[in-house]
């Protein structure tokens, strides 16, 4: 995730999440499968957010080729 965080062109507002926690985030949804609020609320960010993140993750580890999703 380090990689595509470095690709980015374009510059916008900064997680409040480190990286190291946005990915605590998404592996925490995918072992408890607990819904995006209460991970939300757990990490201090709006469930949307929690969904971006999640799906960033997801997309990332796809196009690196190592993953595959069903």
């Amino acid at each position: 995730m380090q990689e595509h965080e470095a690709s980015k062109t374009k510059s916008g507002r900064l997680s409040a999440l480190s990286l190291e926690a946005q990915i605590l985030l998404a592996m925490t949804y995918w072992y408890e499968y607990r819904t995006l609020y209460h991970i939300g609320m757990h990490f201090n960010v709006h469930d949307s957010s929690a969904s971006r993140i999640v799906r960033k993750a997801e997309d990332t580890l796809v196009n690196s080729g190592r993953f595959d999703l069903p």
